[in-house]
């Protein structure tokens, strides 16, 4: 700035002492044209100048009749008074160009942070030396300038047509200088057009979409049409994801497991916080609308993809899934389209890879022994330390594991549905390793030391198969976090024989 600011002053120095050197020596060759040009000499000029001329000149002519006045040449003085003067007066322009170049386009340009339009400051140029030709026409040489405006004017509008679009590009760039609503690197949309500002000048601005793709608006397109900026007025921005449902799915349960779905989303902002809403009920289903915060519209379609399969996945562990167009026709009773986890527990315990091999009838065993649970957002499942004899399974919304480290409760890992936790309290007695807090709305079943105690007596054999499962859960658990001091000596079957013992001695099998 410093630099460009000397630059400036060097600039308006030079012009200054060109205009006084150019003035300074035409007025020395007045003088002297005047001392010692004789006073009948005449420049090789013919014209007809008026006896007004002829007597500030000096010159001792006789009066010529006005109707047979001949042409005759003018003097020299007289010629040379005028093209000093004509010099003068183009100097004088030419400093006022430079004046106007520093004291108004500089402050433009400190304003705006854009460099001054060549288009404007040409046409500034031009409208002043036009102005000095029209004062050397009327004073100088003492002629009607009305032909010169006239034409001048025609040439004006002539260009102003030519250079419309021109014009309205530049003086929307004004206005969007002065009003900035968007600087570089903001990402907006106009008309469907949505990118990055790369670059914005006095006539267009350059955007870069998300494909990569370079797009020039003019500032007249920019300034006549609706714009959006998703990085103002902070930097985030809020998008929408329409998923329809069945319309026997109740919407408190719908929104439970499709808000779980957002949160595990990575890349969606925590706050400000999404909600959902149903917008209608269509033929096919309920819409609901999934409205969610982001930080960074480059990454819109990569986040909302992941809120989508969030989604699927969320569903499909809460055996609901999106309808498609359909026409059915049944003799017989509809069949269910959905998988609810409700009617069918056993197909939830299939999912469950701790009971992967089991039986139909021992799952069906199992499932009737379940016990639906229900808690609200924040509310605590387990608690770690405390004893319990019980393990979970969640179906519907998202759960937090927290453990106690230098006095805080640190999170560890996130639950989503189908996952499942206190499986060593429920085969070992052992109490709860980490507490359990619902982040969202969430169902649970519970499945109780009680109802796992018949199916091992029938078939002690299947603790081996628990044992085994267990103990490389554990061990997947050590390395994603490096804490366990239970196993972090031991070998995964070595952990396993373990746990086998414990088993078998918690629900009183034969072998321990």
């Amino acid at each position: 700035m410093e630099a460009r600011a000397s630059r400036s002053t060097v600039r308006l120095i030079r012009a200054a002492l060109l205009t006084l050197v150019v003035t300074a020596a035409m007025l020395v060759i007045n003088v002297l044209v005047d001392r010692y040009s004789p006073a009948d000499s005449f420049a090789n000029l013919s014209t007809a100048a008026p006896a007004a001329d002829a007597v500030a000149a000096g010159a001792d002519t006789a009066a010529q009749p006005a109707p047979t006045a001949p042409a005759r040449p003018l003097p020299l003085n007289l010629v040379v008074h005028r093209l000093t003067s004509s010099a003068i007066i183009l100097s004088l322009a030419w400093l006022a160009c430079v004046l106007i170049d520093i004291l108004f386009w500089r402050i433009i340009e400190r304003q705006t942070g854009l460099p001054a339009p060549r288009l404007g400051v040409a046409i500034v140029r031009v409208l002043v030396l036009l102005a000095a030709v029209g004062v050397i026409i009327g004073y100088v040489f003492n002629q009607s300038i009305d032909a010169f405006i006239v034409s001048s004017g025609a040439v004006g509008v002539v260009l102003g047509f030519a250079l419309q679009r021109m014009i309205s590009d530049f003086f929307s760039g004004i206005a969007m200088s002065v009003e900035k609503p968007f600087s570089v690197g903001d990402w907006i949309e106009v008309e469907g057009e949505a990118g990055q500002v790369i670059e914005t000048n006095w006539r267009a601005t350059r955007l870069v979409r998300l494909d990569q793709v370079m797009v020039v608006l003019p500032n007249s397109f920019i300034g006549e049409r609706k714009l959006l900026n998703y990085d103002r007025p902070k930097r985030y921005f809020r998008t929408e994801l329409p998923v329809t449902l069945e319309h026997h799915v109740p919407p408190a349960d719908a929104k439970r497991v499709l808000m779980a779905a957002i949160r595990a989303a990575q890349g969606v902002l925590s706050e400000p916080a999404p909600d959902i809403i149903i917008s209608e009920f269509s033929e096919r289903g309920i819409v609901y609308i999934l409205r969610f915060y982001i930080n960074n519209y480059a990454l819109i379609n990569i986040i909302t993809d992941r809120v989508a399969m969030q989604v699927s996945r969320h569903l499909w562990q809460a055996g609901l899934a999106v309808p498609y167009p359909k026409r059915d026709v049944f003799y017989a009773p509809m069949p269910s389209r959905t998988d609810d986890h409700r009617a069918d527990r056993k197909a939830l315990l299939r999912r469950v890879d701790l009971f992967a091999e089991l039986s139909d009838e021992d799952r069906a065993e199992l499932a009737a022994a379940m016990a639906l649970r229900q808690f609200a957002a924040g509310q605590t499942i387990v608690r770690q330390d405390e004893p319990g004899s019980s393990m979970f399974i969640l179906v519907e919304g998202l759960l937090e594991v927290r453990v106690q480290s230098n006095g805080s409760s640190v999170q560890v890992a996130q639950l989503q549905p189908g996952q499942f936790f206190g499986e060593r309290s429920l085969l070992t007695g052992e109490p709860r390793m980490a507490s359990v807090v619902a982040v969202t709305e969430a169902t649970v079943y519970e499945l109780s030391h009680a109802s796992m105690k018949p199916i091992l007596e029938r078939r002690p054999e299947f603790a081996d198969t628990l044992s085994r499962v267990l103990a490389q859960r554990m061990h997947e658990a050590e390395d994603r976090s490096r804490k366990s001091a239970v196993t972090s000596t031991m070998s995964r079957e070595e952990t396993s024989a373990q746990m086998l013992r414990r088993i078998r001695q918690f629900f009183g099998l034969r072998g321990t």
